[in-house]
């Protein structure tokens, strides 16, 4: 799905609004799945052998993000501010740590304090 919409994107704020979550506005659920996501990761770091399987996964996940970014970042002429390697981390971060501060204050704009950080990563197209 992501792969799809990147191919699409021709812009850089259009970039900007495929990275956001629509969860973040869109899905009831969403703030449930963030904690639980969150409680999992918490409880994989007592247990070493489940921790490097799912930071295996997680990154051989990443690196696929990546690869869709960088056909996207080419085709519309724009430099990261940072690594794309860096900057799928970020997103990950990011996108984890909004979802619970949008549990426990739905109030906050998470989707625009996500487009604030990704404009800075995502930098206007060099001409």
């Amino acid at each position: 799905m992501l792969g799809e919409t990147l191919h699409r994107v021709s812009s850089r704020q259009e970039l900007i609004a495929a990275l956001i979550p629509s969860a973040f506005t869109d899905d009831q659920d969403a703030a449930r799945w963030s904690t639980a996501a969150m409680e999992f990761m918490a409880a994989v770091t007592r247990h070493p052998d489940a921790a490097a399987v799912s930071v295996a996964a997680q990154r051989r996940h990443e690196e696929q993000i990546v690869a869709l970014l960088e056909g996207a970042c080419r085709r519309l002429h724009i430099q990261p501010a940072i690594p794309l390697e860096q900057v799928v981390v970020v997103l990950g971060a990011l996108g984890g740590s909004l979802g619970l501060r949008a549990t426990v204050d739905p109030a906050t704009d998470v989707a625009a304090l996500a487009a604030g950080v990704m404009t800075v990563m995502f930098p206007e197209p060099k001409e």
